[in-house]
C-alpha cells in the first residue's frame, strides 16, 4: 500500500543528502547512521557469543613501532597450588606475574555503490532500508567469516589437532552420528577436557543441522519447545542451560559442524572503535555511499572454545 508519510521521508532524506548545505547532509548522515547501529548489532552471529563494547580514543595503548590501533588487555595470573604445611614450617614464596594480549583494530568496509536521485525517489519503501540493508549484511557476513576461520586456525585447522595450550586436548573432534542426545552428551564433554576446564555457554549450528531437534522425544527436547520453534522460529533458544544460535549462513557454519564457546569473559575482547557508518558522497544527480566500521577482536585462549564435526 502507498505510504504517503514513508515517501515524504524518503524525499527529505534524498533531498537532505543532495543539498550544499551541510548541516542538512549531516541531518541526512545522523538518521541513515541511527539505523545502521541498531540494525548491526542483531545481524551478526560473532555479536550474540562475544558481545561487542564501543572504546574511543583515549581508549587506545601506544605501541612503539606499531602504528595500527591497539588495546592491551590483562589476562588472569597463574597460581601455584596450596600446600599442607606442619606448624614452624617455611613456606616457599613464588613470584606470581600475569600476562596481557593486544586487540588490534582494523577496518571492514563495503564497496562503494551509485544510485540515482531520481529513481530512489520512485520507492515506496523506507529509503533507509534499500540504502543500509545491503551493508549491513555485507558487513556482518565479513565479520562472521574471520571470526569463524579465526576459531578453525586456533583449533588446528582439523578436527583430532592435540593443542598443547589445552593441555594435549583435541578441542575439534569427529563424532560419529548426527546430531542425537547421545552426540549432543559427547560434544557437551570436549570442553571440559581441556586445560580450562570450562563449560559450554553458547552452541552454534546452522538450519539445517538444528532441524535434527525435532527428532528428539519429548523427555529430551520437550513439547514445549518444540510447538514454540514452530511457532515463532529458531531465533535464541536454549537447549539443555546452553544458549543455541541457529544461523542460516551455511558457507560459513557448515551443516557437519558445531561450534561451542565458554562464557564470553572465558573467550577474549571483541571491541568496536566506530560503530557502522554510512558515508554519502553527492555528485550532481547521482548518490555514491559506503558502510565502514572499526573492530577489534581477539581470542585470548582455546580452552573456549570446541569444535564437533558429525559425521551423520
Amino acid at each position: 500500500m502507498f505510504d504517503a508519510a514513508t515517501k515524504l521521508r524518503n524525499e527529505t532524506i534524498i533531498e537532505q543528502l543532495m543539498s550544499k548545505d551541510a548541516g542538512m547532509t549531516k541531518q541526512a548522515e545522523d538518521k541513515l547512521n541511527d539505523y545502521i547501529r541498531i540494525k548491526e548489532r542483531e545481524a551478526v552471529v560473532v555479536d550474540a557469543i562475544l558481545p561487542p563494547f564501543d572504546i574511543t580514543a583515549a581508549d587506545l595503548d601506544v605501541q612503539l613501532g606499531f602504528e595500527e590501533p591497539v588495546k592491551i588487555f590483562e589476562r588472569e595470573p597463574a597460581t601455584t597450588a596450596a600446600i599442607t604445611v606442619p606448624f614452624g614450617g617455611n613456606v616457599e614464596a613464588r613470584e606470581i606475574e600475569g600476562s596481557k594480549f593486544p586487540v588490534v583494530f582494523d577496518t571492514i568496509r563495503t564497496l562503494k555503490k551509485r544510485a540515482n536521485k531520481f529513481k530512489l525517489m520512485t520507492y515506496r519503501n523506507d529509503i533507509r532500508n534499500i540504502i543500509t540493508d545491503n551493508d549491513i549484511n555485507e558487513i556482518g557476513i565479513q565479520k562472521d567469516v574471520r571470526f569463524f576461520a579465526l576459531c578453525d586456525s586456533l583449533l588446528g585447522g582439523a578436527a583430532g589437532t592435540s593443542l598443547s595450550a589445552a593441555g594435549g586436548v583435541a578441542m575439534w573432534q569427529s563424532i560419529a552420528g548426527g546430531l542425537t542426545p547421545e552426540t549432543w552428551v559427547d560434544m557437551m564433554q570436549i570442553m571440559p577436557k581441556g586445560l580450562g576446564n570450562f563449560s559450554v555457554a553458547t552452541v552454534v549450528m546452522n538450519l539445517v543441522r538444528a532441524e535434527e531437534f525435532f527428532s528428539w522425544n519429548a523427555d529430551d527436547l520437550g513439547d514445549a519447545m518444540k510447538a514454540e520453534v514452530l511457532v515463532n522460529g529458531w531465533s535464541q533458544r536454549q537447549v539443555g542451560g546452553r544458549k543455541i544460535i541457529v544461523t542460516i549462513k551455511r558457507n560459513i557454519v557448515g551443516d557437519n559442524d558445531v561450534y561451542m564457546f565458554a562464557e564470553p569473559n572465558k573467550l577474549g575482547k571483541h571491541c568496536r572503535l566506530q560503530a557502522a557508518t554510512i558515508y554519502p558522497k553527492v555528485e550532481a544527480d547521482m548518490l555514491e555511499w559506503h558502510c565502514l566500521e572499526s573492530v577489534g577482536l581477539t581470542l585470548a585462549q582455546v580452552t573456549g572454545i570446541a569444535k564437533a564435526t558429525l559425521t551423520g
